[in-house]
C-alpha cells in the first residue's frame, strides 16, 4: 500500500532588480507536503543571491504573499536587516540595491 504525497504552494515571493515590480526577476514559492496519516513541516527558504545568479545588491522591489521576508545587507543571512510581509514597490531606504541574502517564511 503506497501514500501519495501531496504538494500546494501556500506562499510565494518575487524580487525584482528594479522599482515598480521591473526587471529581471525571481518567484520562489513555499510549499506544504502532505500524504495520508502524516504532516509534513512548511519550512523558512534561505537564500543568498549569489548563488541564484542574481546580482549581489541589486534588488529593488518585492511582491510578498503569505510571508514574512526578512533582508540582509550581507551574504549569509548578516548584517543589518529589515522584515517585510506585505508588497513593496520600491526600497527607498538603506535597502534598496543593497540585499544579499533573505529568508521567506509562510505565515498563513
Amino acid at each position: 500500500m503506497s501514500s501519495q504525497v501531496t504538494e500546494k504552494i501556500v506562499g510565494s515571493v518575487t524580487v525584482y532588480e528594479d522599482a515598480n515590480f521591473q526587471g529581471r526577476n525571481f518567484t520562489f514559492d513555499i510549499i506544504s507536503k502532505s500524504a495520508p496519516n502524516a504532516r509534513f513541516g512548511i519550512f523558512p527558504l534561505k537564500i543568498d543571491t549569489n548563488d541564484l545568479g542574481i546580482n549581489n545588491d541589486s534588488l529593488s522591489s518585492l511582491k510578498v504573499n503569505k510571508c514574512k521576508v526578512t533582508l540582509f545587507e550581507s551574504a549569509g543571512f548578516q548584517g543589518r536587516s529589515k522584515v517585510l510581509t506585505e508588497d513593496a514597490s520600491h526600497l527607498e531606504d538603506e535597502f534598496n540595491d543593497n540585499i544579499s541574502s533573505l529568508i521567506v517564511e509562510y505565515t498563513g
